[in-house]
């Protein structure tokens, strides 16, 4: 809110001038024998022009969204301004406090769980007795999920840890280390302003409120027994967190009050790779068998139905859209595998091999406009695959890539942008998809080698928030500690 306030400063002066007052108080108060406004000189009041200045500039870009909202999306507690760049005070009233409840400049987030709900809030700015009110609309997202009942679940601890944060190299991003892994991060999921980082064998949340400086200061979880959590991949959906415990199963964990985590009943799944759409979870085990699960209840999750796949490993991208869940399936075997979910209870792979023999060893894989884009390892080649055909996907396109000593682990689709992140080079890809069938590459940029003496890093996994990315991965000098990059996009 950079606006241009009231002309006071200039009628002070004018005053000085005009009155030969001895200084600006003199001025401000009529002079030195304290005249009248009609006699004195005294300043004209910009109060009204301020209060209206202030109001015109006040918008939706002045609150502070938690992750990735914004206005149109709200799923966490946000902050309002109380002043204006005018010097007006700014206080708020929300039409629905049982969704959205304002305290000073906190704004309490409760999200229905029937339906989007728009929340109207009323701003009454003011200044020296001259007020005039403005309408401002968010969005607040329906709860996927429940939470879940009273006395349910154990709660969990939390125990200080202190991180090393530094500048990335080259300059733009932050890298953060000791969180005590020793299997690299493999993953970084953001619920509100925490980043909650999966480093084996330890669950470590960060303060990435402000994602330009995270927090040194984070948290450590623990078991109601202090004992580690042994998290590793995971992602999350509302405010739950399902990741892989390391012990052969899929712990959950409910972060609705980030200060008291509250651990559930895990699943009997070993989770290599996991994707929530359409109130399901779909879950590849390390067996390379994907399973179905219902989570509608998350502390009573039941199990729909599962099909064995015919790929290499199961270590690699898994994508789902509408009736269809696709697999790059590594170096051997199907390198893309197909599985027909419309019916859950009894899904079928359609589809398991290397596309006319195109496909060699592929670890990256998204799908939009009816495409699904991979990246081959071996070829060093970007593939888009036309699967309008299930049972018979056929390359539509492909680019050669093979100037450069990189490899695409990991997609993040955002729109019609597909980022890219490599751990050969340490690079990032920008590709546009807005012509599918003729992909364009918009920027390419270094997120590592992270640190001096490093080599470039090995990324594990990757996801946007806000305006950042975050990637999880191993230091370069693959000697498996953890590390994650927060980067700007841009």
């Amino acid at each position: 809110m950079k606006v241009k306030c009231g002309m006071l400063i200039l009628f002070v002066i004018l005053s000085v001038f005009l009155t030969g007052c001895e200084d600006l108080s003199d001025a401000i108060n009529g002079g030195s024998d304290g005249g009248d406004s009609g006699t004195g000189g005294t300043v004209q009041d910009s109060s009204a022009e301020d209060v209206a200045t202030d109001k015109s500039a006040l918008d939706t870009s002045d609150f502070s969204f938690s992750g990735s909202d914004d206005a149109n999306s709200v799923t966490a507690n946000f902050t309002l301004p109380v002043s204006g760049d005018c010097g007006c005070t700014i206080s708020w009233s929300s039409s629905n406090t049982a969704v959205v409840s304002i305290s000073g400049g906190s704004a309490t987030v409760t999200r229905p769980g029937d339906a989007d709900t728009a929340v109207t809030l009323t701003a009454i700015i003011s200044k020296n007795g001259v007020s005039a009110t403005k309408t401002l609309s968010v969005n607040v997202k329906k709860s996927l999920l429940p939470p879940p009942p009273s006395g349910e679940g154990t709660v969990c601890t939390l125990h200080d840890i202190s991180l090393t944060v530094s500048d990335t190299v080259p300059a733009g991003g932050k890298h953060i280390t000791g969180m005590g892994g020793n299997d690299g991060s493999q993953s970084a999921i953001v619920i509100g302003d925490y980043a909650y980082v999966s480093s084996y064998p330890v669950l470590v949340r960060i303060d990435v409120s402000n994602p330009a400086s995270p927090a040194a200061a984070a948290k450590k979880i623990k078991t109601s027994s202090n004992a580690e959590l042994y998290s590793q991949k995971a992602i999350a959906v509302d405010d739950y967190l399902f990741f892989a415990n390391g012990v052969g199963r899929t712990s959950i964990l409910h972060l609705g009050n980030p200060d008291s985590p509250v651990l559930l009943t895990d699943i009997n799944v070993n989770a290599a790779q996991m994707v929530y759409t359409g109130g399901l979870l779909y879950v590849l085990d390390t067996a390379k068998t994907l399973h179905i699960y219902n989570i509608s209840n998350p502390w009573s999750v039941s199990e729909l139905g599962s099909v064995t796949t015919t790929i290499s490993s199961s270590n690699f991208q898994m994508v789902v859209s509408g009736s269809y869940v696709y697999v790059a399936g590594g170096w051997s075997g199907s390198r893309l595998s197909i599985v027909d979910v419309s019916v859950p209870a009894s899904p079928s792979e359609v589809y398991g091999g290397d596309v006319g023999g195109k496909l060699a060893y592929t670890k990256a894989a998204a799908y939009s406009s009816g495409r699904l884009f991979m990246y081959d390892v071996n070829n060093r080649k970007f593939f888009v695959i036309d699967v309008s055909d299930a049972s018979a996907p056929s390359v539509a396109h492909e680019i050669d890539d093979s100037g450069r000593a990189l490899e695409n682990t990991f997609f993040v689709l955002e729109g019609s942008v597909l980022w890219g992140v490599n751990e050969g080079d340490g690079n990032i890809d920008k590709i546009d998809l807005s012509n599918p069938l003729s992909p364009s590459k918009l920027l390419e940029k270094q997120y590592g080698p992270l640190s001096p003496g490093y080599s470039p890093a090995t990324a594990a996994n990757a996801a946007i928030y806000g305006g950042y990315l975050f990637i999880s991965c191993n230091d370069g000098n693959s000697s498996g500690v953890d590390e994650l990059v927060i980067f700007p996009k841009n």
